[in-house]
């Protein structure tokens, strides 16, 4: 027999249960809604933060590569108006690397590669970024060609031993030597001033009287060094090379003789023909007519 009453109740309590269920379905649907709205707009804002990001990174990076492109342009023309570009380098190199391979027992070929691997492997810290001269003792030496350095270096002793030394190997022992010091401070200057020497009876020039005087500085002091120079001035052979009064004036400079030290300048001034090194006396002039 069924009970009707019952029947009732039970039908009764299933509506409302359905209806309880569905609005829980309802209200964690709206719940959801809710949480999936908050989200996404929390995503726009994060989206809208990354654009605007995106802009200002990519604003940058314009003006960076600009930044980039005017300190290469500055670099290659000073390199030109130094003469030593790296298309020129290269190609002096590998004509003494075709000499050397074809001339293998000759000690005149490995002596100029050697010279041109160790020169050429200080260049890109000789002008700075904005294209300015950057002297030997200020240079990075971490950014010196390490490999060429090395393979300059064995050069150097296949020249030396392969016969008497010519003018070529002595210079790449001299640049080797600069090579290998860690530091301006631990440079031998008085292997250098040695060498210059040997240079002097091998190849004598002016030029190279010039250069040993100024390593002849770095030993016995800046006076011994400008005596050298003195006289070397007053024989007339470099009148019209800037390097002579340039290299008086600094060791004028050292000796804080200022006045004679800006005279010195302002002649290296007057024979300069590059922009470069024309820039750096400048400062140098500003930094003596200034004290």
């Amino acid at each position: 027999v069924i009970d009707h009453g019952m029947n009732v109740q039970m039908t009764t309590d299933a509506a409302r249960f359905t209806h309880n269920q569905n609005n829980n379905t309802l209200s964690l649907e709206h719940n959801l809604f809710n949480l999936v709205g908050k989200a996404l707009e929390g995503l726009g804002h994060k989206v809208r933060d990354l654009e605007e990001e995106l802009v200002h990174q990519r604003e940058r990076a314009q003006k960076l590569t600009k930044q980039l492109d005017d300190e290469k342009r500055a670099r290659q023309k000073a390199e030109i108006e130094l003469g030593m570009t790296r298309e020129l380098c290269a190609e002096a190199i590998r004509l003494a690397g075709l000499v050397h391979g074809l001339l293998p027992s000759r000690h005149e070929p490995p002596g100029l590669l050697a010279l041109l691997l160790l020169v050429d492997a200080r260049r890109e810290t000789r002008v700075d970024a904005q294209g300015e001269l950057v002297l030997l003792e200020a240079q990075d030496r971490a950014r010196w060609d390490a490999s060429q350095i090395a393979r300059g270096l064995v050069l150097v002793k296949e020249a030396l031993t392969l016969g008497p030394p010519t003018r070529y190997a002595v210079e790449a022992a001299i640049a080797g030597i600069h090579a290998l010091a860690p530091s301006p401070e631990r440079t031998d200057w008085r292997q250098i001033a040695g060498l210059y020497a040997v240079l002097a009876r091998l190849a004598p020039s002016p030029v190279v009287e010039l250069n040993g005087a100024v390593a002849v500085a770095m030993v016995d002091g800046p006076a011994a060094g400008l005596r050298l120079l003195d006289a070397l001035a007053g024989r007339g052979e470099l009148s019209g090379y800037h390097l002579l009064p340039a290299a008086r004036a600094d060791l004028l400079r050292r000796l804080e003789r200022r006045a004679e030290a800006a005279a010195a300048y302002r002649e290296a001034l007057a024979l300069v023909t590059n922009e470069p090194e024309r820039r750096f006396l400048q400062r140098r002039l500003a930094e003596v007519d200034g004290a």
